[in-house]
Protein backbone atom coordinates (compact mmCIF):
# COMPACT_ATOMS: atom_id res chain seq x y z
CA UNK A 1 0.00 0.00 0.00
CA UNK A 2 2.43 2.63 0.79
CA UNK A 3 4.41 1.41 -2.16
CA UNK A 4 1.31 2.52 -4.69
CA UNK A 5 1.48 5.44 -2.42
CA UNK A 6 5.05 6.60 -3.40
CA UNK A 7 3.97 5.73 -6.69
CA UNK A 8 0.98 7.80 -7.36
CA UNK A 9 2.99 11.19 -5.52
CA UNK A 10 5.68 10.35 -8.13
CA UNK A 11 3.21 10.57 -10.95
CA UNK A 12 2.03 14.03 -9.46
CA UNK A 13 5.55 15.50 -9.40
CA UNK A 14 6.48 14.27 -13.14
CA UNK A 15 3.30 15.23 -14.42
CA UNK A 16 4.38 18.82 -12.80
CA UNK A 17 7.72 18.87 -14.23
CA UNK A 18 5.67 18.08 -17.73
CA UNK A 19 4.04 21.04 -17.24
CA UNK A 20 7.17 23.01 -16.45
CA UNK A 21 8.66 21.64 -19.95
CA UNK A 22 5.43 22.10 -22.27
CA UNK A 23 3.17 24.34 -21.15
CA UNK A 24 3.60 28.08 -21.24
CA UNK A 25 2.95 28.49 -17.46
CA UNK A 26 6.17 29.84 -15.72
CA UNK A 27 8.38 27.63 -13.78
CA UNK A 28 8.08 29.75 -10.46
CA UNK A 29 4.00 29.12 -10.57
CA UNK A 30 4.66 25.29 -11.05
CA UNK A 31 7.48 25.38 -8.43
CA UNK A 32 5.18 26.76 -5.79
CA UNK A 33 2.95 23.31 -6.60
CA UNK A 34 5.96 21.26 -7.05
CA UNK A 35 7.69 22.09 -3.74
CA UNK A 36 5.13 21.41 -0.89
CA UNK A 37 4.54 17.80 -2.60
CA UNK A 38 7.83 17.01 -2.96
CA UNK A 39 8.93 17.67 0.95
CA UNK A 40 5.76 15.54 1.46
CA UNK A 41 6.90 12.83 -0.34
CA UNK A 42 10.47 12.83 0.75
CA UNK A 43 10.01 13.12 4.56
CA UNK A 44 7.06 10.53 4.93
CA UNK A 45 8.22 8.21 2.37
CA UNK A 46 10.07 5.03 2.46
CA UNK A 47 13.55 4.58 1.13
CA UNK A 48 12.11 3.73 -2.06
CA UNK A 49 10.06 7.10 -2.29
CA UNK A 50 12.92 9.63 -1.31
CA UNK A 51 14.55 7.77 -4.29
CA UNK A 52 11.52 8.82 -6.91
CA UNK A 53 11.41 12.41 -5.06
CA UNK A 54 14.79 13.09 -5.40
CA UNK A 55 14.16 12.07 -9.22
CA UNK A 56 11.58 14.25 -9.59
CA UNK A 57 13.62 17.17 -8.02
CA UNK A 58 16.27 16.63 -10.50
CA UNK A 59 13.84 16.56 -13.79
CA UNK A 60 12.34 19.51 -12.12
CA UNK A 61 15.65 21.10 -12.08
CA UNK A 62 16.70 20.43 -15.51
CA UNK A 63 13.24 21.67 -16.68
CA UNK A 64 13.59 24.75 -15.09
CA UNK A 65 12.64 28.16 -17.49
CA UNK A 66 13.09 32.00 -17.49
CA UNK A 67 10.83 33.73 -19.79
CA UNK A 68 12.79 36.54 -22.21
CA UNK A 69 11.66 39.42 -24.43
CA UNK A 70 13.59 39.97 -27.54
CA UNK A 71 13.71 42.17 -30.21
CA UNK A 72 16.33 40.21 -33.47
CA UNK A 73 16.41 43.15 -35.58
CA UNK A 74 18.42 46.58 -35.32
CA UNK A 75 17.03 49.12 -34.41
CA UNK A 76 18.00 52.71 -35.67
CA UNK A 77 18.10 55.88 -34.08
CA UNK A 78 13.76 57.25 -34.96
CA UNK A 79 12.88 53.51 -36.20
CA UNK A 80 9.63 52.52 -34.87
CA UNK A 81 9.48 48.87 -33.16
CA UNK A 82 7.00 46.91 -34.56
CA UNK A 83 4.97 44.64 -32.79
CA UNK A 84 5.27 41.60 -35.70
CA UNK A 85 9.03 41.48 -34.69
CA UNK A 86 8.50 40.98 -31.07
CA UNK A 87 9.61 37.52 -29.53
CA UNK A 88 8.80 36.39 -26.43
CA UNK A 89 10.79 32.94 -25.56
CA UNK A 90 11.02 30.74 -22.74
CA UNK A 91 14.90 29.47 -21.88
CA UNK A 92 15.78 26.31 -20.44
CA UNK A 93 18.60 27.07 -18.21
CA UNK A 94 20.07 23.96 -17.79
CA UNK A 95 19.54 22.94 -21.54
CA UNK A 96 21.65 24.65 -23.95
CA UNK A 97 20.17 26.26 -26.93
CA UNK A 98 16.87 24.62 -25.93
CA UNK A 99 14.53 28.09 -26.56
CA UNK A 100 10.40 27.93 -27.02
CA UNK A 101 8.57 30.47 -28.02
CA UNK A 102 5.25 31.56 -26.14
CA UNK A 103 2.34 33.96 -26.92
CA UNK A 104 1.72 36.93 -24.94
CA UNK A 105 0.65 40.39 -25.03
CA UNK A 106 2.85 42.78 -26.36
CA UNK A 107 2.31 46.52 -25.51
CA UNK A 108 5.27 48.79 -27.33
CA UNK A 109 6.17 52.32 -25.76
CA UNK A 110 9.13 54.24 -27.61
CA UNK A 111 11.48 51.82 -27.23
CA UNK A 112 10.15 50.05 -24.85
CA UNK A 113 8.12 46.42 -24.64
CA UNK A 114 6.26 44.94 -22.13
CA UNK A 115 5.06 40.94 -22.57
CA UNK A 116 2.25 40.29 -20.92
CA UNK A 117 2.87 36.15 -20.28
CA UNK A 118 0.00 34.70 -18.14
CA UNK A 119 -0.62 37.82 -15.72
CA UNK A 120 3.29 38.35 -14.88
CA UNK A 121 5.05 41.20 -17.51
CA UNK A 122 8.40 41.24 -18.99
CA UNK A 123 10.03 44.09 -20.27
CA UNK A 124 12.90 45.14 -22.63
CA UNK A 125 14.34 48.50 -22.90
CA UNK A 126 16.02 48.63 -26.85
CA UNK A 127 18.73 50.39 -27.25
CA UNK A 128 18.85 52.08 -30.81
CA UNK A 129 21.88 52.61 -33.41
CA UNK A 130 22.56 56.54 -32.95
CA UNK A 131 23.15 59.03 -35.79
CA UNK A 132 26.97 59.73 -36.69
CA UNK A 133 26.46 61.97 -40.42
CA UNK A 134 23.60 63.21 -42.22
CA UNK A 135 24.37 64.69 -45.37
CA UNK A 136 22.79 65.81 -48.27
CA UNK A 137 24.32 65.32 -52.34
CA UNK A 138 22.77 67.29 -55.15
CA UNK A 139 23.13 64.37 -58.23
CA UNK A 140 23.34 67.06 -61.03
CA UNK A 141 25.22 69.91 -62.07
CA UNK A 142 23.66 73.20 -60.91
CA UNK A 143 23.67 75.93 -64.10
CA UNK A 144 23.13 79.38 -63.90
CA UNK A 145 19.50 79.30 -65.52
CA UNK A 146 18.19 76.42 -63.65
CA UNK A 147 16.16 75.40 -60.57
CA UNK A 148 17.44 72.79 -58.33
CA UNK A 149 15.12 69.81 -58.26
CA UNK A 150 13.84 67.49 -55.41
CA UNK A 151 14.10 64.47 -57.28
CA UNK A 152 17.76 64.75 -57.77
CA UNK A 153 18.44 65.39 -54.13
CA UNK A 154 19.61 62.66 -51.66
CA UNK A 155 19.70 62.65 -47.91
CA UNK A 156 22.03 59.92 -46.21
CA UNK A 157 22.25 58.58 -42.43
CA UNK A 158 25.79 57.26 -41.66
CA UNK A 159 25.03 55.42 -38.09
CA UNK A 160 27.58 54.32 -35.20
CA UNK A 161 28.08 50.98 -36.80
CA UNK A 162 28.96 52.41 -40.04
CA UNK A 163 25.47 51.02 -41.80
CA UNK A 164 24.28 54.08 -44.54
CA UNK A 165 20.82 54.40 -45.06
CA UNK A 166 18.94 56.48 -48.04
CA UNK A 167 16.36 58.81 -45.75
CA UNK A 168 15.48 61.54 -48.99
CA UNK A 169 11.91 60.18 -48.72
CA UNK A 170 11.59 60.39 -44.92
CA UNK A 171 13.40 63.86 -44.44
CA UNK A 172 11.97 67.66 -45.27
CA UNK A 173 13.36 69.13 -48.33
CA UNK A 174 13.31 72.77 -49.02
CA UNK A 175 15.09 74.88 -51.43
CA UNK A 176 15.92 78.33 -52.11
CA UNK A 177 17.84 79.62 -54.58
CA UNK A 178 21.15 77.13 -54.60
CA UNK A 179 20.69 75.86 -51.26
CA UNK A 180 19.03 72.71 -49.98
CA UNK A 181 17.43 72.69 -46.71
CA UNK A 182 17.05 69.04 -45.02
CA UNK A 183 14.80 68.39 -41.77
CA UNK A 184 15.26 64.20 -40.32
CA UNK A 185 13.32 64.87 -37.25
CA UNK A 186 15.58 66.73 -34.68
CA UNK A 187 18.22 66.71 -37.23
CA UNK A 188 18.86 69.39 -39.46
CA UNK A 189 21.51 70.18 -42.46
CA UNK A 190 21.72 72.18 -45.55
CA UNK A 191 24.03 72.16 -48.64
CA UNK A 192 24.95 75.11 -50.70
CA UNK A 193 25.35 73.94 -54.43
CA UNK A 194 27.96 75.50 -57.00
CA UNK A 195 26.39 77.02 -59.66
CA UNK A 196 27.46 76.71 -62.87
CA UNK A 197 27.52 80.01 -64.75
CA UNK A 198 27.50 80.98 -68.19
CA UNK A 199 29.76 81.87 -69.99
CA UNK A 200 28.83 82.93 -73.39
CA UNK A 201 26.04 83.10 -75.55
CA UNK A 202 26.49 82.92 -79.10
CA UNK A 203 24.41 83.05 -82.39
CA UNK A 204 24.19 80.05 -84.76
CA UNK A 205 23.24 81.66 -88.38
CA UNK A 206 20.48 79.11 -90.70
CA UNK A 207 22.89 80.53 -93.32
CA UNK A 208 24.73 83.33 -94.08
CA UNK A 209 22.99 86.63 -92.68
CA UNK A 210 22.48 89.80 -95.12
CA UNK A 211 22.00 93.49 -94.42
CA UNK A 212 18.53 94.72 -94.63
CA UNK A 213 17.40 91.58 -93.05
CA UNK A 214 16.35 90.31 -90.00
CA UNK A 215 18.32 87.54 -87.86
CA UNK A 216 17.87 84.14 -89.04
CA UNK A 217 19.16 81.37 -87.05
CA UNK A 218 19.71 79.94 -83.43
CA UNK A 219 21.02 81.26 -80.14
CA UNK A 220 23.93 78.81 -78.63
CA UNK A 221 24.87 79.06 -75.00
CA UNK A 222 28.12 78.28 -73.11
CA UNK A 223 28.56 77.09 -69.61
CA UNK A 224 31.89 77.25 -68.10
CA UNK A 225 32.26 73.73 -67.88
CA UNK A 226 31.88 73.90 -71.50
CA UNK A 227 28.88 72.35 -71.88
CA UNK A 228 26.45 73.51 -74.51
CA UNK A 229 22.66 74.12 -75.26
CA UNK A 230 20.35 75.61 -78.15
CA UNK A 231 18.23 78.53 -75.99
CA UNK A 232 15.31 80.35 -76.84
CA UNK A 233 15.88 84.28 -75.84
CA UNK A 234 14.41 87.14 -76.30
CA UNK A 235 14.97 90.32 -79.02
CA UNK A 236 13.79 92.73 -81.06
CA UNK A 237 12.81 90.45 -83.86
CA UNK A 238 12.19 93.22 -86.45
CA UNK A 239 15.61 94.73 -85.99
CA UNK A 240 17.30 94.51 -89.37
CA UNK A 241 21.52 93.81 -89.97
CA UNK A 242 23.82 96.03 -91.49
CA UNK A 243 26.76 94.68 -93.17
CA UNK A 244 29.35 93.82 -90.56
CA UNK A 245 29.46 93.15 -87.07
CA UNK A 246 26.23 93.75 -85.05
CA UNK A 247 25.82 93.81 -81.47
CA UNK A 248 22.58 92.85 -80.95
CA UNK A 249 21.20 93.10 -77.20
CA UNK A 250 19.83 89.82 -75.72
CA UNK A 251 17.63 89.04 -72.83
CA UNK A 252 17.83 85.53 -71.34
CA UNK A 253 17.18 84.72 -68.31
CA UNK A 254 16.58 87.67 -66.77
CA UNK A 255 19.66 88.94 -67.76
CA UNK A 256 20.91 91.14 -70.70
CA UNK A 257 23.90 89.99 -73.02
CA UNK A 258 25.18 91.95 -76.46
CA UNK A 259 25.45 89.04 -78.95
CA UNK A 260 27.19 89.56 -82.17
CA UNK A 261 25.91 88.73 -86.23
CA UNK A 262 27.81 89.30 -89.00
CA UNK A 263 26.28 90.08 -92.11
CA UNK A 264 27.01 90.61 -95.66
CA UNK A 265 26.27 92.58 -98.09
CA UNK A 266 22.62 91.20 -99.68
CA UNK A 267 22.78 89.78 -102.84
CA UNK A 268 20.74 91.33 -105.76
CA UNK A 269 19.16 88.75 -106.37
CA UNK A 270 18.66 87.41 -102.88
CA UNK A 271 17.46 90.81 -102.02
CA UNK A 272 14.80 91.19 -104.95
CA UNK A 273 13.22 88.02 -103.77
CA UNK A 274 12.85 88.74 -100.44
CA UNK A 275 11.24 92.09 -100.86
CA UNK A 276 8.70 90.80 -103.54
CA UNK A 277 8.13 86.86 -102.57
CA UNK A 278 4.31 86.88 -102.36
CA UNK A 279 4.16 88.84 -106.01
CA UNK A 280 6.73 86.67 -107.48
CA UNK A 281 5.20 83.14 -106.05
CA UNK A 282 1.87 84.06 -107.17
CA UNK A 283 2.86 85.69 -110.81
CA UNK A 284 1.54 83.70 -113.85
CA UNK A 285 4.97 83.99 -115.60
CA UNK A 286 8.32 84.27 -113.73
CA UNK A 287 11.98 84.66 -114.70
CA UNK A 288 15.10 84.61 -112.22
CA UNK A 289 18.53 84.24 -112.72
CA UNK A 290 21.11 86.31 -111.12
CA UNK A 291 21.15 90.01 -112.79
CA UNK A 292 17.36 89.71 -114.23
CA UNK A 293 13.98 88.90 -112.49
CA UNK A 294 10.42 89.44 -113.56
CA UNK A 295 7.23 88.47 -112.70
CA UNK A 296 4.22 88.61 -114.97
CA UNK A 297 0.26 88.86 -114.63
CA UNK A 298 -2.57 88.92 -116.14
CA UNK A 299 -4.91 91.06 -114.94
CA UNK A 300 -8.61 91.55 -115.49
CA UNK A 301 -9.86 95.08 -115.85
CA UNK A 302 -13.16 96.79 -116.12
CA UNK A 303 -12.74 98.72 -119.62
CA UNK A 304 -10.78 95.87 -120.85
CA UNK A 305 -10.83 92.24 -120.60
CA UNK A 306 -7.76 92.07 -119.32
CA UNK A 307 -3.61 93.37 -119.35
CA UNK A 308 -0.80 91.80 -119.07
CA UNK A 309 1.81 93.39 -116.49
CA UNK A 310 5.36 92.35 -116.13
CA UNK A 311 7.49 93.60 -113.30
CA UNK A 312 11.07 93.78 -114.17
CA UNK A 313 14.05 93.93 -111.84
CA UNK A 314 17.74 94.53 -113.26
CA UNK A 315 21.18 93.76 -111.69
CA UNK A 316 22.90 96.15 -113.90
CA UNK A 317 22.50 99.24 -115.63
CA UNK A 318 22.76 98.26 -119.09
CA UNK A 319 20.11 95.65 -119.36
CA UNK A 320 17.32 97.83 -121.03
CA UNK A 321 17.79 99.52 -124.00
CA UNK A 322 15.94 100.40 -127.42
CA UNK A 323 17.00 97.91 -130.49
CA UNK A 324 16.47 98.42 -134.18
CA UNK A 325 14.64 96.33 -136.48
CA UNK A 326 17.50 94.79 -138.63
CA UNK A 327 19.49 97.47 -138.84
CA UNK A 328 21.23 100.35 -136.68
CA UNK A 329 20.13 103.30 -138.97
CA UNK A 330 16.62 103.21 -139.22
CA UNK A 331 16.91 102.55 -143.01
CA UNK A 332 13.39 101.85 -143.17
CA UNK A 333 12.90 98.45 -142.46
CA UNK A 334 10.58 96.90 -139.71
CA UNK A 335 11.12 93.09 -138.17
CA UNK A 336 8.42 90.97 -136.40
CA UNK A 337 9.36 90.16 -133.02
CA UNK A 338 9.58 87.17 -133.43
CA UNK A 339 12.39 87.50 -135.94
CA UNK A 340 14.34 90.03 -133.50
CA UNK A 341 13.64 87.96 -130.47
CA UNK A 342 15.58 84.87 -132.37
CA UNK A 343 18.40 87.43 -133.76
CA UNK A 344 18.86 89.30 -130.01
CA UNK A 345 17.34 86.94 -127.60
CA UNK A 346 16.53 89.25 -125.25
CA UNK A 347 14.49 87.63 -121.81
CA UNK A 348 11.63 89.99 -122.50
CA UNK A 349 10.26 92.69 -125.58
CA UNK A 350 7.51 94.87 -126.31
CA UNK A 351 6.58 96.99 -129.20
CA UNK A 352 8.50 100.37 -129.07
CA UNK A 353 7.93 104.11 -130.67
CA UNK A 354 5.29 104.93 -133.21
CA UNK A 355 7.04 105.21 -137.44
CA UNK A 356 5.16 106.79 -140.25
CA UNK A 357 3.61 103.85 -143.01
CA UNK A 358 3.66 107.25 -145.13
CA UNK A 359 7.00 107.92 -145.03
CA UNK A 360 9.21 105.09 -145.53
CA UNK A 361 8.48 103.69 -142.46
CA UNK A 362 10.22 106.03 -140.59
CA UNK A 363 10.35 106.61 -137.04
CA UNK A 364 7.81 108.89 -135.51
CA UNK A 365 9.18 112.13 -134.90
CA UNK A 366 12.23 111.58 -136.90
CA UNK A 367 12.43 115.25 -138.35
CA UNK A 368 12.06 116.51 -134.82
CA UNK A 369 13.32 113.79 -132.28
CA UNK A 370 17.00 112.98 -131.50
CA UNK A 371 17.17 109.05 -132.13
CA UNK A 372 20.23 107.72 -130.85
CA UNK A 373 21.28 103.88 -131.09
CA UNK A 374 24.17 102.27 -128.87
CA UNK A 375 25.23 105.37 -127.55
CA UNK A 376 25.24 107.71 -131.09
CA UNK A 377 22.72 109.32 -132.98
CA UNK A 378 21.60 108.06 -136.04
CA UNK A 379 19.90 111.14 -137.38
CA UNK A 380 20.74 114.60 -137.24
CA UNK A 381 18.32 116.61 -134.99
CA UNK A 382 20.41 118.91 -132.80
CA UNK A 383 18.00 119.27 -129.68
CA UNK A 384 15.63 116.81 -128.11
CA UNK A 385 11.82 117.38 -128.09
CA UNK A 386 10.88 116.27 -125.29
CA UNK A 387 8.64 113.18 -127.37
CA UNK A 388 11.73 110.78 -126.65
CA UNK A 389 12.00 108.28 -124.59
CA UNK A 390 15.62 108.30 -123.79
CA UNK A 391 17.54 105.25 -121.66
CA UNK A 392 20.76 105.94 -119.96
CA UNK A 393 23.98 103.77 -119.45
CA UNK A 394 22.47 103.57 -115.72
CA UNK A 395 19.13 102.91 -116.33
CA UNK A 396 17.39 105.73 -115.83
CA UNK A 397 14.20 106.26 -117.81
CA UNK A 398 13.28 110.41 -118.74
CA UNK A 399 12.39 112.66 -121.48
CA UNK A 400 13.16 116.38 -121.49
CA UNK A 401 13.05 118.59 -124.27
CA UNK A 402 15.96 120.92 -125.58
CA UNK A 403 18.74 118.79 -124.50
CA UNK A 404 21.79 118.95 -126.80
CA UNK A 405 23.76 115.68 -127.68
CA UNK A 406 26.55 116.52 -125.49
CA UNK A 407 24.01 117.13 -122.78
CA UNK A 408 23.06 113.58 -123.83
CA UNK A 409 26.09 112.27 -123.52
CA UNK A 410 25.38 108.43 -121.00
CA UNK A 411 22.37 107.61 -123.09
CA UNK A 412 22.84 105.01 -125.04
CA UNK A 413 19.27 104.73 -126.95
CA UNK A 414 16.06 106.40 -127.36
CA UNK A 415 12.83 106.05 -129.39
CA UNK A 416 10.14 108.88 -129.89
CA UNK A 417 6.13 108.98 -130.47
CA UNK A 418 3.57 111.45 -130.85
CA UNK A 419 2.83 111.65 -126.95
CA UNK A 420 4.96 113.83 -124.21
CA UNK A 421 5.23 110.83 -120.88
CA UNK A 422 2.18 109.94 -118.87
CA UNK A 423 4.06 110.46 -115.97
CA UNK A 424 6.43 112.77 -114.95
CA UNK A 425 8.43 113.02 -111.36
CA UNK A 426 5.53 110.92 -110.12
CA UNK A 427 3.19 112.89 -110.83
CA UNK A 428 0.04 112.55 -113.86
CA UNK A 429 0.36 114.23 -117.34
CA UNK A 430 -2.71 115.30 -119.18
CA UNK A 431 -3.52 112.50 -121.33
CA UNK A 432 -6.52 111.21 -123.93
CA UNK A 433 -9.40 109.78 -121.45
CA UNK A 434 -11.62 109.03 -124.72
CA UNK A 435 -10.17 106.63 -127.05
CA UNK A 436 -9.81 103.09 -126.33
CA UNK A 437 -7.69 101.05 -128.06
CA UNK A 438 -4.86 98.31 -127.06
CA UNK A 439 -1.99 99.86 -125.63
CA UNK A 440 1.53 99.20 -124.63
CA UNK A 441 3.86 100.92 -122.50
CA UNK A 442 7.04 101.36 -119.77
CA UNK A 443 7.37 102.83 -116.67
CA UNK A 444 10.35 103.32 -113.99
CA UNK A 445 9.80 102.84 -110.14
CA UNK A 446 13.24 103.69 -110.41
CA UNK A 447 16.53 102.32 -112.27
CA UNK A 448 16.76 98.58 -112.46
CA UNK A 449 12.93 98.25 -111.62
CA UNK A 450 10.40 98.49 -114.74
CA UNK A 451 7.04 97.87 -115.44
CA UNK A 452 5.45 97.14 -119.21
CA UNK A 453 1.90 97.22 -119.72
CA UNK A 454 0.20 95.93 -122.63
CA UNK A 455 -3.18 95.93 -122.53
CA UNK A 456 -6.23 94.57 -125.47
CA UNK A 457 -6.42 91.28 -127.60
CA UNK A 458 -7.77 91.13 -130.98
CA UNK A 459 -9.67 93.77 -132.56
CA UNK A 460 -9.73 97.23 -131.93
CA UNK A 461 -12.32 98.36 -130.09
CA UNK A 462 -11.29 97.24 -126.55
CA UNK A 463 -8.06 98.30 -124.75
CA UNK A 464 -7.35 101.13 -122.78
CA UNK A 465 -7.45 105.25 -123.10
CA UNK A 466 -3.86 107.00 -122.64
CA UNK A 467 -5.16 108.23 -119.70
CA UNK A 468 -6.29 104.54 -117.70
CA UNK A 469 -2.72 103.27 -118.98
CA UNK A 470 -0.91 106.17 -117.27
CA UNK A 471 -3.26 105.37 -113.87
CA UNK A 472 -2.05 101.88 -113.87
CA UNK A 473 1.66 103.15 -113.91
CA UNK A 474 0.76 105.42 -110.86
CA UNK A 475 -0.75 102.82 -109.02
CA UNK A 476 1.85 100.59 -109.51
CA UNK A 477 4.49 103.28 -108.07
CA UNK A 478 5.80 104.96 -111.21
CA UNK A 479 7.67 107.51 -111.13
CA UNK A 480 8.42 107.75 -114.89
CA UNK A 481 5.88 106.26 -117.79
CA UNK A 482 5.79 106.35 -121.46
CA UNK A 483 2.98 105.52 -123.80
CA UNK A 484 4.35 103.18 -126.72
CA UNK A 485 2.57 102.35 -130.23
CA UNK A 486 -0.48 100.80 -129.66
CA UNK A 487 -2.89 99.07 -131.71
CA UNK A 488 -1.96 96.00 -134.10
CA UNK A 489 1.81 97.08 -133.06
CA UNK A 490 1.10 95.87 -129.42
CA UNK A 491 3.69 93.04 -128.77
CA UNK A 492 4.61 91.46 -125.15
CA UNK A 493 7.18 88.40 -125.55
CA UNK A 494 8.61 86.80 -122.70
CA UNK A 495 11.36 83.73 -122.33
CA UNK A 496 10.52 83.40 -126.33
CA UNK A 497 6.82 83.27 -125.66
CA UNK A 498 4.40 85.89 -127.04
CA UNK A 499 1.66 86.48 -124.18
CA UNK A 500 -0.89 88.92 -126.16
CA UNK A 501 -3.35 87.96 -129.13
CA UNK A 502 -2.36 90.77 -131.80
CA UNK A 503 -5.41 93.53 -132.53
CA UNK A 504 -4.71 92.41 -136.57
CA UNK A 505 -4.85 89.39 -137.76
CA UNK A 506 -1.11 88.24 -137.83
CA UNK A 507 1.88 90.06 -135.57
CA UNK A 508 2.80 93.50 -136.98
CA UNK A 509 6.32 94.30 -138.08
CA UNK A 510 7.02 97.42 -136.29
CA UNK A 511 10.68 99.61 -136.28
CA UNK A 512 11.87 99.68 -132.93
CA UNK A 513 11.30 97.63 -129.75
CA UNK A 514 12.49 97.65 -126.01
CA UNK A 515 14.68 94.86 -124.92
CA UNK A 516 15.46 93.43 -121.33
CA UNK A 517 18.42 91.06 -121.35
CA UNK A 518 20.09 89.09 -118.72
Amino acid sequence: MKKDFNIRLFIILFLLVSLNCFTELTSDILVFAFLPIFMYTFILSNKEGKKLSVIALLLMCISFNTVSVQYPYPVYAYDELKESKVEVHKDYLLIPHSIKKVSSEVEINKNNITASVNGKNYSLDVKAIEIQDLSIKYNNNLYEDSLIKKQDCTVTVTYENNQIKDITDLCNISIKDNVISAKYFDNNIRLEVPVVKIQSIQFIPNGVQYENNTINGKFKLTYEDKTEKIVRVTYDTKQTLNTGTNPIPIQYNNNEYLVNVSAEKEPWDHKVLREHQKEIEGSDNVHISDTLIIAENKVSLKSSDYVYIAHIFTKNNNQVRVEASNSVSYDGRTESPFSLNERLNPVLLVNGGGFNISSNFMPSKWGSSIYLLNNRQVNSVKESSGYELFISDDGELFSKGGLSLSELEGVNSSLSFKDNPILQNGEKQTCDTYSYAPRSGIGMVHPGEYYVVVAGHSGYSNGLTIAELRDIFYDLGCAYAFNLDGGGSSTLIMNDKMLNSPAQSSVRNVINYICFYE
